[in-house]
């Protein structure tokens, strides 16, 4: 084990090597959500591409990219939900011969569970199960998240608690207008499930419609403040941690970029939002990037792609807190996301 961290404390901290890789081999999802970037797919999102990887391709990829597996700490099938691919089990065991040590972090929406799935699931090294839970009540979360099963998610969280107890079970929570005042009884819901761990996100717009549910769009900031108070004060009481996004923006950089993430086409890119032609809308203002590609594995090296001046740059930008112009209207790069969130225990 010491050998192993000091490999991977060469490559990754002074080679620069990411510790996560994300290789999309699901671009597709069992619900329709409409805050969702992915059903903005063929709408705002002209150019995004639905399917799965298939195994032989997803093979081909993995060996085109195995130096970096190699060095990687965690890997993820998909920024959508992973579980939907067929293989995804198989995959995982190649991705081990690759690298024994490396782990599978998977994030759910705790709807596309079958009858097998935690069983598979206990055979591999996976550290947490964050499960998507938006609410406390039937019709919150099932308005917010379209397609989905209220029930049918709870039932998820206590059986992977039951079944993987080499797992931590977490959970994630989108604070929209619709749900923040069930906040503080969310706390102590969850708690009663057993999960120790909530990660807090705001809402990030990708279409207009959808900015009016944005809590951080408004004049009762102190209020809405006063809410996660309590939240936080509760999850005190039950030694729980709560991962909590900023309010207002603070141009802090994304860490998404730092991750090595390679889209359904081969191309590599900062994060997914970016492998497509996405807009942002982020209180008055609003921007439409073009895809930012810095290469693609299936023609060129990744270690000259990852390390190319240009995507080398880009990440320096965000690490320096310096936002570059294609993510100026993308809540993450200002700590009101996922990056940098203040942890509360």
């Amino acid at each position: 084990m010491i050998k192993e961290r000091i490999h991977n404390f060469i490559y990754n901290k002074i080679l620069s090597y990411p510790s996560s890789i994300i290789l999309q081999t699901v671009s597709s999802c069992n619900l329709k959500c409409k805050h969702c970037f992915f059903s903005q797919f063929g709408k705002e999102i002209p150019d995004g591409k639905t399917g799965l990887l298939d195994y032989k391709d997803f093979v081909f990829r993995a060996n085109k990219i195995s130096s970096f597996i190699k060095h990687a700490s965690f890997f993820h099938f998909s920024g959508f939900e992973a579980l939907l691919h067929k293989d995804l089990f198989k995959m995982m065991e190649f991705i081990l011969s690759v690298n024994p040590y490396i782990k599978f972090p998977i994030y759910t929406n705790g709807n596309s569970f079958k009858e097998d799935t935690i069983k598979n699931l206990s055979r591999f090294p996976v550290p947490e199960v964050v499960v998507s839970l938006d609410g406390i009540k039937k019709e919150t979360v099932e308005n917010f998240k379209t397609g989905s099963n209220f029930e049918k998610t709870i039932s998820t969280i206590k059986n992977l608690k039951s079944a993987l107890r080499k797992s931590e079970i977490k959970t994630v929570f989108v604070l929209h207008k619709n749900n923040v005042f069930e906040f503080p009884n969310y706390i102590d819901f969850v708690n009663s499930l057993g999960i120790k761990t909530i990660f807090v996100t705001n809402l990030l717009c990708f279409s207009k419609e959808m900015t009016g549910l944005a809590v951080y769009n408004g004049n009762n900031l102190l209020d809405i403040q006063k809410i996660i108070n309590k939240g936080i004060q509760r999850a005190k009481k039950n030694k729980q941690i709560i991962y909590l996004p900023l309010l207002k923006p603070i141009p802090l950089g994304c860490t998404q970029c730092l991750s090595l993430f390679i889209d359904i086409k081969g191309n590599v890119c900062p994060c997914d939002y970016l492998s497509v032609k996405t807009s942002f809308y982020f209180n008055e203002k609003e921007n439409h990037p073009e895809p930012v590609i810095f290469g693609n594995i299936l023609k060129d090296d990744i270690k000259k792609i990852w390390f190319s001046k240009n995507f080398s740059h880009f990440r320096s930008l965000h690490k320096k807190g310096k936002i570059p112009s294609v993510c100026n209207c993308c809540i993450d790069a200002y700590g009101m996301l996922c990056s940098k969130r203040k942890i509360y225990k």
